[in-house]
């Protein structure tokens, strides 16, 4: 036998996975719960998905040895690439692994961003938590007005430089599954509709947290 023969036979057959049409009653049901599970056979899926970013397990625990208390992860994102919009807070609770979303009128101490924030930790049922986010002073700003107002809970503050993806791992995995999901809101929205929404349109300011729920 040569070794090209024993070659082949060691190779492992490669199978195509088949890609099934669905019927209409599973596409309404599809579009009834907003996309929230992805299925290849769903343009609005597929288009939302974009890059398709994998999830990876965040191992910087370990790296700058946070305790086991559960954390409060919270940044800021924007609904497209164009910060001159309206900002997007996004939070998790890495116990319950709930997400939490709100449109902003602005960065930093607002009315509606600290009720945001204290009644997602107030939510959460916790009494001591690690509060995780970059050190922008906008959201260190938040951070602690929220805090102010959540007197029962002890919120231990956490920050890291901005743009270190690997110690802000866990929220940042919530952004992007959030802004995913409010691109498949927004683009079934956009085909019922036979039109593209303004960067502003008002609805827009509504998906992130329609988003964070279904999720």
């Amino acid at each position: 036998m040569h070794d090209d023969d024993v070659a082949e036979e060691g190779e492992e057959l490669k199978r195509v996975r088949v890609v099934r049409t669905p019927t209409a009653a599973q596409r309404r049901q599809h579009e009834d719960e907003n996309h929230s599970i992805y299925r290849e056979w769903c343009e609005v899926c597929i288009q939302a998905r974009g890059l398709g970013q994998q999830h990876r397990t965040a191992k910087w625990k370990q790296e700058i040895g946070i305790d086991d208390m559960p954390k409060i992860s919270s940044d800021y994102c924007f609904m497209s690439s164009d910060e001159s919009t309206v900002p997007i807070l996004v939070m998790k609770n890495s116990r319950s692994k709930r997400m939490m979303a709100t449109s902003l009128s602005a960065k930093g101490i607002t009315d509606h961003g600290v009720k945001s924030y204290a009644r997602f930790i107030l939510q959460s049922g916790l009494q001591r938590c690690t509060s995780q986010s970059d050190n922008e002073p906008s959201i260190l700003a938040l951070k602690s007005a929220a805090a102010a107002s959540c007197p029962g809970v002890e919120m231990v503050p956490r920050s890291c430089p901005v743009g270190d993806h690997q110690a802000n791992g866990d929220v940042e995995v919530s952004v992007r599954e959030i802004k995913r999901q409010m691109r498949a809101v927004r683009y079934e929205l956009e085909r019922k509709l036979g039109k593209q929404l303004d960067e502003r349109d008002v609805i827009l300011y509504w998906i992130p947290q329609f988003a964070a729920d279904v999720i």
